[in-house]
């Protein structure tokens, strides 16, 4: 016994004891913990999908995952160990060991007590990780089950494109399992064979037992014949590879058909005859005859898979290449288009040429003349942010939207933005759990403002804004629970007679300062119980959610609330155009998904990168995210319409191509998941606007394949491409296309389009104008491609830009601009099919270089050899035009809007002048004079030609007095220098030069 205070033998001997039973619990507990925070993802999950009354595409999802995890694991567990036990039985029993296997013994006593441990881990963790990799295949897996008939058969092997695009993946994939599954199990016989001494190294005797070789010959035999399988299956793969001919080239090609078809046969053939050699072998073994058939394969396939293709290429297709492609380059021509939906592109000879238009032309342009857009949707986020934010927790995403609204019985053109909930702009004092999670929950209202027209002083002309919304459109619940800044989680809902805790927006009327309000939406969870709590405190791993007293019965958690997020998940099968915009409809805010069925097995189709192809200057600056999780693809539909609703999370989904043989094979797979077009709204339907991404991606495909021709395609000597972005720096990036409101030739009236220019291959000049029609209808999807003639320079975006900052005139004004504190910033260089010609029009933004935002003070437009830079778009227009500015109202160059006889309308207000109170600010004041100098000065022209020198002598005064304020507001920026020691401002608006070229 231990002495006092010493350990006693009972504590020694409990020790031990406590530590066999504490481990066992850790360990019990630890799998508890764990199983349970697994089944909080999954069913968190579910409830979310309950929420979305989408539980079809849980449950099928989960299940086809689980089922092909299960079986093809299986089947790879079972093969491996059934092969590594029967090699095990069928070991040779030793009398007298070689030396050989004396050191091979040491090695069986030592791995015999736990070998059938060690073969049930290999064979689980070899199905467990096939089960992974199998599961991943679920959609191959499903496409194939619901295969549905393009209509349309392939022109080499007559069968219906189906085959390729639905079957063929799987069917590799199959074989590709098969081969992964024969080529283990064999490695798995070979070493247990060797361990055991089934096969042997030694120069003299028997290498291998009879077992052994009647293994290995099942097995070498089974890998031959699946090898005979893949050769036929690699035939009809040969209508979907790349090729080398030439670039973008996909399909059969002349030595395809005539040289590596014909070898395909012949070694699948062979590969039968050698797999029965080896089948044979099982009861005969004699390796003499299966190993030759085994070199005979192999030669083979040197001789007849690599060198007679080579060699019909080198000295039959090569001399004649063009001769000989020519039928394969026409089958790649017609399948490219088919599968990029651009097959009926109608191509228009455009003659490019530009004359001073007469008041025909004016009258019959009006209506595009007077919808050009003017704000950038991508640069007047700052200014949105500046005048509409309200306070610093909201804000505006970074690039806004390009809509349109029936406004007073007119289509408008419309730039529109949600003021969003913006954690990030709570200050940090302010930031905490209560703060974050259960107060600022949700965004307020739309704002919009005109498209095609500005305040005078630069500012949008909002027709829906401030909080509570105060304009034009209808919207009773302006709230925006789910948003693209929306925060991870917030959690709402309350019960009745509870007091409010959510904000809902400043109230200065109220006596806190703000109005606050209480979710009664559908969206979220409902969460309030205490398995809800611990439910959800698990999953977002945040212990407040079950401790605080916020949480209440009544409570729901919203979470996965961008709008993107939310449609991939109820269609995790579709590709989502990158850029959701909102819309007000039903007397709530919606957001407008549209999503994508692509392929990268349509035969003959050329491949295109999406992320090269979506990629351009407003993408790179604004989104952060890329297209799509595949980059390759050669089909691309935009089948589906999404609409998530901005309160309660809706997520509703339009058939919006229902010919689509890929989205009704997917909705053969998630039944009821996708609604007809028909069941959506009229007040949806009006915004509906053809996707940039897949207009993105078609312009890239039509930069090659406007081409109809094989020889002219072979050759290559009319390609085009998408011209680099003038107006970012470096431009080294493709200028996106725009929503313009136009008239293309043919048209009868202007239409919402989405636009875009080409340009020579190597060059910036201009090969092409493209327009789609973005109005749902009839027309909606119409393609025009307007094709200048190639032998004459017709100015593209880069050198019209070049043109707009080299001009004298321009440029002195530009360079006025940029001093004082002051940043020139140009907008989107929009261009415009205009009386045979091409015309540009590109808005310029000033801001203060210190906290500014952007306003639109000027106007650059281009026609032909004339630039101007005005302080509106009808001046420019009239000088470019060598036309009279105050004529446009008698030449009917109004807003774009036409009465029920089809004649323009007058706009009901006239064009604002600008503001002529300094406002205190120099960089401000600076601004208002160079546009009073600029207005005085175009009214001294216009009364110098009409001989009113009376007008013209009150015009020069003005002018005069703004030239001496611009002075004054240049020295106060500049450090207090005297306006003689600044540089002659007086000279920019007086060059008499560009007057003389522009001005009528």
């Amino acid at each position: 016994m231990g002495g006092p205070g010493g350990p006693r033998a009972t504590d020694v001997e409990d020790g031990p004891r406590r530590r066999g039973v504490l481990l066992p619990t850790i360990i019990i507990l630890a799998l508890l913990v764990g199983g349970f925070v697994i089944f909080a993802g999954y069913y968190t999950d579910w409830l979310w999908f309950v929420s979305v009354d989408k539980t079809e595409v849980f449950t099928t999802s989960i299940v086809t995952r689980a089922a092909m995890f299960v079986g093809f694991g299986t089947v790879m567990g079972l093969a491996v160990g059934l092969s590594m036990w029967m090699a095990w039985r069928t070991r040779p029993t030793f009398r007298g060991m070689t030396p050989e296997q004396a050191s091979l013994e040491r090695y069986r006593v030592a791995l015999e007590p736990y070998r059938r441990r060690f073969t049930l881990l290999i064979s689980i963790g070899l199905g467990f990780v096939t089960g992974l990799t199998a599961a991943a295949e679920w959609g191959t897996f499903l496409l194939w089950r619901n295969s549905t008939e393009f209509g349309v058969t392939d022109p080499q092997f007559g069968l219906d494109l189906s085959f390729y695009t639905f079957e063929l993946p799987f069917y590799r994939f199959l074989i590709g399992f098969g081969f992964g599954v024969i080529f283990l199990s064999l490695f798995a016989v070979v070493a247990v064979q060797y361990l055991y001494g089934g096969l042997r190294l030694q120069p003299k005797g028997d290498r291998a037992t009879t077992a052994a070789q009647a293994q290995l010959s099942l097995l070498i035999g089974l890998f031959v014949l699946l090898k005979a399988v893949s050769y036929w299956f690699d035939r009809f793969a040969l209508a979907t590879q790349s090729q080398q001919l030439v670039a973008g080239f996909t399909g059969l090609k002349y030595t395809d058909v005539y040289a590596v078809l014909p070898a395909l046969n012949i070694l699948a053939a062979i590969s039968v005859l050698v797999a029965a050699l080896f089948f044979i072998n099982v009861f005969r073994r004699h390796w003499v005859i299966p190993v030759i058939g085994a070199g005979l394969l192999v030669l083979t396939s040197i001789v007849v898979g690599t060198l007679y293709p080579l060699i019909v290429q080198q000295f039959q297709v090569r001399p004649s290449e063009l001769v000989r492609e020519q039928p394969f380059i026409e089958r790649n021509i017609n399948a490219t288009r088919d599968a990029y939906d651009i097959a009926d592109s109608e191509i228009i000879e455009y003659p490019g040429t530009v004359a001073p238009p007469s008041l025909e032309v004016l009258n019959a342009n009006a209506g595009t003349l007077n919808a050009i857009r003017l704000l950038d949707p991508a640069v007047v986020s700052p200014t949105f942010n500046q005048l509409q934010q309200i306070r610093g927790y909201y804000s505006f995403n970074n690039k806004l939207d390009v809509d349109r609204y029936n406004l007073d019985d007119r289509n408008r053109g419309a730039i529109v933005a949600v003021r969003e909930i913006n954690l990030a702009g709570i200050p940090d004092g302010q930031r905490n759990w209560t703060n974050d999670r259960t107060v600022f929950t949700h965004g307020f209202g739309l704002v919009a403002a005109y498209d095609n027209t500005a305040l005078s002083n630069g500012q949008p002309d909002f027709f829906e804004s401030e909080i509570p919304a105060v304009g034009e459109l209808d919207v009773p619940q302006p709230r925006v629970y789910f948003g693209e800044l929306s925060p991870a989680y917030s959690i709402v809902g309350a019960p009745e007679g509870t007091p409010p805790v959510e904000l809902d927006f400043p109230d200065d009327a109220s006596p806190t300062g703000q109005a606050t309000n209480t979710y009664t939406g559908i969206g979220g969870v409902p969460m309030g119980t205490l398995f809800g709590k611990l439910l959800f405190a698990t999953k977002f791993q945040d212990t407040n959610i079950l401790l605080s007293d916020l949480v209440n019965p009544e409570s729901r958690i919203l979470w996965d609330r961008d709008p993107l997020t939310r449609v991939e998940k109820v269609a995790p099968w579709l590709t989502l155009d990158q850029d959701p915009y909102p819309i007000a409809a039903e007397g709530r805010i919606k957001w407008v998904v549209d999503g994508y069925t692509l392929s990268n097995e349509y035969p003959y189709s050329s491949r295109v990168s999406l992320s090269d192809a979506t990629s351009d200057s407003v993408s790179t600056r604004t989104l952060p995210s890329t297209l799509l999780p595949r980059d390759q693809a050669n089909y691309v539909r935009n089948s589906v319409k999404a609409v998530v609703d901005a309160y309660d999370g809706t997520v509703t989904l339009y058939a919006w191509d229902p010919t689509d043989p890929v989205l009704m094979t997917w909705m053969k797979a998630f039944p009821g998941v996708v609604e007809p077009v028909e069941n959506m709204s009229d007040e949806v339907l009006a915004h509906v606007r053809y996707p940039q991404d897949v207009f993105k991606i078609q312009r890239a495909v039509l930069s090659r394949y406007h081409v109809t021709d094989a020889t002219t395609f072979y050759n290559g000597s009319a390609v085009w491409i998408v011209p680099n972005d003038p107006t970012v720096s470096p431009a080294q990036v493709f200028q996106p296309p725009y929503y313009l409101t136009l008239q293309m030739p043919g048209q009868e009236e202007p239409t919402f389009s989405l636009t875009t220019t080409f340009a020579p291959q190597r060059r910036q000049t201009l090969a092409a104008f493209m327009s789609v029609d973005s109005a749902p209808g009839e027309g909606y999807g119409k393609m025009r491609v307007l094709q200048l003639p190639s032998n004459t320079t017709i100015p593209g975006p880069q050198q019209v830009q070049n043109n707009f900052e080299s001009d004298p005139a321009v440029s002195s004004q530009l360079s006025l601009l940029r001093r004082g504190g002051s940043d020139v910033e140009f907008g989107n260089l929009l261009s415009l099919p205009f009386n045979d010609g091409l015309l540009y029009i590109e808005p310029v933004y000033i801001r203060a270089t210190t906290d500014g935002f952007p306003l639109l003070r000027k106007v650059l437009v281009g026609y032909g050899a004339n630039v101007a830079l005005e302080n509106t778009l009808d001046v420019a227009l009239a000088k470019v035009f060598g036309t009279n500015p105050d004529a446009t109202a008698d030449q009917k160059l109004t807003d774009g809007t036409v009465d029920e006889n089809g004649e323009p309308v007058e706009p009901t207000e006239p064009t604002p002048t600008p503001t002529e109170e300094p406002t205190g600010d120099p960089a401000t004041d600076l601004a208002i004079a160079i546009t009073q100098a600029q207005r005085a000065y175009e009214d001294g022209q216009i009364a110098l030609a009409r001989g009113d020198f009376a007008a013209y002598g009150e015009a020069q005064e003005r002018l005069k007095a703004a030239l001496d304020a611009a002075a004054a507001a240049e020295a106060e920026l500049s450090g207090g220098l005297l306006p003689d020691e600044q540089a002659p401002a007086e000279e920019v608006p007086v060059d008499e030069t560009q007057s003389e070229g522009t001005a009528a």
